[in-house]
C-alpha cells in the first residue's frame, strides 16, 4: 500500500511538472500594417514588369487545330473518338457549327437517332443559311 502512495505522488509530481512546463503561444498572428513603408523601401525604384516570352495561342489555330483532328477521326471512322475530339472543340469554339456536324454523323453511324438530331438542330443555329452544312444538318434532322 505504501509502494502504491510513493507511486501515485510520484506520477502527480510528473503530471505537475509536464504541465507546468507547456509553453503558451499567441494564438493570433502579428498585424501587418501594409500602408506602413520604411524609408528604404520607398527610396528604392519599382522593378519594371517581366514581358512575357510565352506568345499566347489564338482560339481560331486550336479550332483549326481541332477540326482537323476530328475530321481525320471521322475519316478513319472512329465514330467515338470523333464525338471526344469534336466535343473538346466546341469548349473552345460554341458556335462553331462543323463540330456540330461531325457529332450529329458520328452519333448517326452509332445509330444513335436521338443525340443525332439534338445536335444537328444545335448546329444549325450557327451553320450559315443556304450553306452546304446547314443542308447536311436540316437533312440529319428528317433522318428516320
Amino acid at each position: 500500500m505504501f509502494e502504491f502512495k510513493k507511486v501515485r505522488l510520484l506520477g502527480g509530481l510528473i503530471l505537475m511538472t509536464l504541465v507546468g512546463c507547456e509553453t503558451t503561444q499567441p494564438r493570433y498572428e502579428p498585424v501587418y500594417y501594409p500602408a506602413v513603408i520604411d524609408e528604404a523601401e520607398r527610396s528604392q525604384p519599382t522593378p519594371a514588369p517581366v514581358k512575357s516570352t510565352v506568345e499566347p495561342v489564338s482560339t481560331q489555330s486550336v479550332t483549326a487545330l481541332l477540326e482537323q483532328e476530328a475530321r481525320k477521326e471521322f475519316d478513319s471512322q472512329e465514330w467515338q473518338r470523333t464525338i471526344v475530339v469534336a466535343e473538346r472543340g466546341l469548349r473552345v469554339d460554341r458556335r462553331n457549327a462543323e463540330f456540330y456536324w461531325l457529332i450529329a454523323r458520328s452519333y448517326l453511324n452509332l445509330d444513335n437517332i436521338n443525340q443525332a438530331k439534338a445536335f444537328a438542330e444545335q448546329g444549325l443555329r450557327y451553320a450559315r443559311q443556304g450553306s452546304r452544312l446547314a443542308r447536311d444538318l436540316q437533312g440529319l434532322l428528317s433522318a428516320p
